[in-house]
């Protein structure tokens, strides 16, 4: 690991641990070991750190998580999209120091520090959910059309509905700390939905 790669790791956590605003850069430059000065090398102060690890941590999961996911087939983008987060968010999870400490509500206040910082965040979200309510009406479209389902739902109704089961689940298992649930409990539900449409 380069010093850029420990400082962005330290960083995550202790913001993890604390939220942004109660970890000051000293705390930061002391828990990496370096010194002001070596840090300035890397990053011109925390909120460009900051910055950096939500862009790492929150925005390119939700970005490339579509990218080059099975589009004609319902069933399986459901399983392959699941696989795909699970792994991601395994990844985000080994980058915490305290093994024991699964990601929750601080994982989510992140994001809500990113969007009191960052005045651009919002519409990097909003191009995120677009992006997957495309896709999701995209996937429905060609299970519609190749006989895969059935229903008089459209299809962007039944991408909120999968969507919401995915953000309200997902929300309710990482504050339960159920992280290791989330793939099968998202699943079933999703795979409810599926039941009620499928040819």
């Amino acid at each position: 690991m380069d010093t850029k790669e420990k400082i962005i790791q330290v960083a995550f956590n202790l913001f993890l641990q604390r939220g942004y605003k109660e970890v000051s850069l000293k705390q930061i430059v002391d828990a990496v070991g370096l010194t002001k000065g070596a840090f300035y090398h890397h990053f011109t102060g925390k909120e460009q750190l900051f910055r950096q690890i939500v862009n790492i941590y929150l925005l390119e999961g939700g970005e490339k998580v579509y990218d080059d996911l099975p589009k004609d087939n319902l069933k399986q983008f459901m399983v392959s999209y699941l696989e795909r987060v699970v792994a991601f968010m395994d990844r985000v999870q080994q980058e915490i120091y305290d093994s024991d400490k699964k990601m929750g509500i601080s994982y989510f206040q992140l994001a809500f520090d990113g969007l009191h910082l960052f005045s651009d965040f919002p519409n990097k979200i909003m191009k995120i959910h677009e992006k997957e309510r495309n896709t999701w009406i995209e996937v429905l479209q060609n299970a519609r059309e190749n006989g895969e389902i059935n229903t008089h739902i459209s299809d962007r109704q039944l991408a909120r509905m999968f969507i919401g089961v995915n953000d309200g689940l997902g929300m309710h298992l990482m504050l339960e700390g159920r992280f290791d649930d989330l793939q099968g409990e998202i699943f079933t539900m999703w795979n409810a939905i599926y039941n009620l449409i499928k040819t």
